[in-house]
């Protein structure tokens, strides 16, 4: 997985203080908690103390609503999602998740979004300057008539014209 390059440079400087220039030992944990055996630096921070270490750190900066380390990693994903431009598979592939199911677990996307995204759409999809008719499509769908079928060419098959509007 790609690391940032200011979260790189922050997590030398925190090998570099644990270790100094000494050797770090790959099987050494990097967040440490009280506990400690022989010959290891420290056992690993527990999740209650992962949890007590980013709340406090969310309420110094005012942002301590409803925080947990879980919810990073979602917001992590919402955020790669917004900026590959709804981008899912580079979301799934940035997170590691085997499936994309699980990546859209992840983003939440609520009615609101969804409405939005229809909302913005300035015409039919492929053809956003041209207004919504059939001639938008370059003869590849023929209009016979407003209560008539409409014929896809080379199917054999026909549509009907008209549209149920009992949900709008």
């Amino acid at each position: 997985m790609p690391v940032h390059p200011r979260l790189k440079a922050a997590l030398q400087n925190l090998i570099n203080s644990r270790f100094g220039d000494a050797f770090a030992d790959p099987r050494s944990y990097l967040f440490t908690g009280r506990k400690s055996r022989p010959g290891v630096h420290g056992e690993p921070i527990g999740r209650m103390r992962a949890y007590g270490i980013l709340r406090a750190a969310a309420i110094a900066t005012g942002n301590g609503n409803r925080v947990g380390t879980h919810s990073l990693r979602k917001s992590f994903a919402h955020e790669i999602y917004e900026r590959s431009g709804h981008n899912l598979v580079l979301t799934q592939r940035v997170m590691g998740h085997t499936s994309v199911l699980t990546t859209v677990r992840y983003l939440h996307i609520g009615k609101e979004e969804a409405a939005e995204a229809v909302m913005g759409l300035e015409g039919p999809l492929g053809f956003p300057d041209q207004p919504a008719t059939p001639n938008c499509l370059n003869g590849a769908v023929e209009a016979v008539g407003s209560d008539e079928a409409v014929n896809t060419r080379g199917t054999g098959r026909s549509m009907p014209t008209s549209v149920s509007v009992a949900g709008i």
